[in-house]
């Protein structure tokens, strides 16, 4: 017997450990390689310029979400509802509609 065929295991669970053992050996070895890889990566990253803040991004959501209800309120009771739409912006307007919404409720 040569000394390869001696330290070879012979039953069925010492070839499984044995095994197991290369399959850990190869999974510490792939590891440290990314780790390396992974560093390499983030000393090349460069750091990310925003070109408008969220501050200002939310700002502008915030804003063009008052235009949309102007406009969407023009629309309704200008187009769907056959008056001038310049007159959804009239204070009285919105009075008529809470009167005739709540007239009644005490």
């Amino acid at each position: 017997m040569s000394k390869d065929e001696q330290n070879e295991p012979r039953s069925r669970r010492e070839r499984k450990k044995v095994e197991r053992e290369q399959g850990k050996d190869r999974k510490r070895q792939s590891t440290s390689t990314n780790t390396e890889e992974n560093a390499k990566i983030e000393d090349k990253k460069k750091p990310r310029i925003r070109m408008v803040p969220i501050w200002l991004r939310i700002v502008i959501i915030v804003g063009l979400a008052f235009v949309g209800l102007i406009f969407g309120a023009m629309f309704g009771y200008g187009i769907l509802g056959g008056e001038n739409p310049i007159e959804a912006l009239n204070p009285d307007t919105w009075r008529h509609i809470y009167d005739i919404i709540y007239d009644g409720i005490d």
